[in-house]
């Protein structure tokens, strides 16, 4: 009955905003936040800016409520890491629909034909593997979404299956260039809105507003239902309803999973500028920590500290004065570092501490990637599901011992969920 001393415990409490509307909590952050740079591609370093990524989000729903588009529809979105992706997220939500990320690697299946010289059983088999390989149309199937938005890249992997789906009306390509049988994207972001006079449909917390997908480790990919709530949550028990305007963070997690989703979200909504890649490249990855020193937020859980917020900010500054980096990554890239020369190439000095997620990473590469960064003080780990809209338990350092640096468990149950 005593609580666990390797556990942090949070505030029995959690405040959340009056509207449940995910969209309008997201979209006053970005409001909030003016011309600071909320994107910045780290292969051309174009950006955007919070008001404008919460103009053309409002610009949005208002022409998907003119296309019919309204609460509890479906909605799917398919890109690679790109700006619109952003304003097509809030302005989903703050429509009243539902978002439905795709993963642009879902494979489609090939039927066995008719005229193929196979007995019928063998042709069961055949048509059994199909269903299993069929992913895209699997989880397309699932929130059969009415309007679906896309980039060219997508477009040109997928278009005949997009095509094919008869439950989808319009296909949106991001971009000006009309394609066959498509909307441009900026045909219905171009008239602009007063955000001062934007309402966000009305909504109960409880109410689906994301429809995501778990990565089908015992067979095709699942829908998970989240709810406004749980996102509005989530924000509110990891942090991010606290502004951060200073920090600059790195991401290369896909946008579509819930991990990139919501972290992303998150810390966008925390006024973090995001340096982000289209596509992983291990060069360009290290020439942005080089150049940009990314800064991670630090929220509840990843350092343990006693006394209140002001306290742990004064000793991450006391401990970490010339230390700014905190990376966020997955395995496959922490064996890549493990592994490659190149890093003696960058400066990576800045970096202090990495946190790892999406799945388990063993003691070996922990310690040949900590040999790789000079100031490195600990690789630390996270754990959560799709289910819970992000993390459940994570590793923090002790600020309290700062001479000895090492990992303790830190965990805290997910609040808000839906059964």
């Amino acid at each position: 009955m005593l609580r666990n001393p390797k556990y942090l415990y949070g505030e029995s409490d959690i405040k959340i905003p009056v509207e449940q509307n995910y969209g309008a909590f997201v979209l006053n952050k970005l409001t909030s936040f003016g011309d600071k740079t909320a994107f910045i591609n780290g292969e051309t370093d174009e950006s955007v800016t919070h008001r404008t990524l919460a103009q053309r989000a409002v610009n949005l729903a208002i022409s998907l409520a003119r296309m019919g588009v309204g609460k509890g529809d479906t909605v799917a979105l398919c890109s690679e890491n790109r700006t619109e992706f952003w304003s097509t997220v809030v302005g989903v939500v703050c429509a009243g629909a539902v978002l439905s990320t795709i993963n642009m690697g879902y494979t489609k299946g090939a039927i066995p034909s008719s005229k193929m010289k196979i007995d019928n059983f063998w042709r069961n088999v055949v048509q059994v593997f199909y269903q299993l390989s069929d992913e895209l149309t699997h989880v397309m199937g699932i929130g059969q979404p009415k309007y679906i938005f896309c980039s060219p890249l997508a477009y040109q992997t997928h278009a005949k299956n997009f095509q094919s789906l008869r439950y989808i009306k319009k296909i949106i390509v991001f971009g000006e260039e009309t394609l066959p049988n498509t909307t441009p994207f900026e045909d219905l972001v171009k008239e602009n809105v007063d955000l001062n006079e934007f309402q966000p449909v009305d909504v109960e917390g409880q109410d689906t507003v994301m429809m995501l997908y778990s990565s089908g480790t015992t067979g095709l990919p699942k829908g998970v239902m989240i709810t406004h709530y749980n996102c509005l949550v989530s924000a509110a028990e990891l942090g991010f309803d606290t502004d951060a305007p200073d920090l600059t963070q790195l991401t290369i997690t896909p946008w579509y999973h819930t991990m990139g989703l919501m972290a992303t979200l998150h810390s966008m909504s925390a006024g973090i500028t995001n340096v982000y890649l289209t596509h992983f490249e291990l060069k360009l990855y290290l020439n942005c920590i080089q150049k940009y020193k990314p800064v991670g937020k630090i929220g509840p859980g990843t350092f343990r500290v006693e006394g209140d917020a002001l306290t742990l900010t004064s000793k991450c500054k006391q401990y970490f004065p010339k230390l700014t980096a905190v990376l966020i990554l997955v395995p496959p890239v922490m064996v890549l570092l493990a592994k490659t020369e190149l890093i003696d190439g960058y400066d990576v000095s800045s970096v202090f501490v990495i946190y790892c997620g999406a799945a388990p990473l063993d003691l070996d590469t922990i310690n040949a990637v900590k040999k790789k960064f000079p100031n490195m003080l600990a690789v630390l780990q996270g754990y959560g599901m799709t289910e819970t809209t992000l993390a459940v338990t994570r590793d923090s350092l002790n600020l309290d011992n700062p001479s000895e640096f090492k990992p303790e468990a830190s965990a805290w149950s997910p609040r808000g969920l839906s059964s």
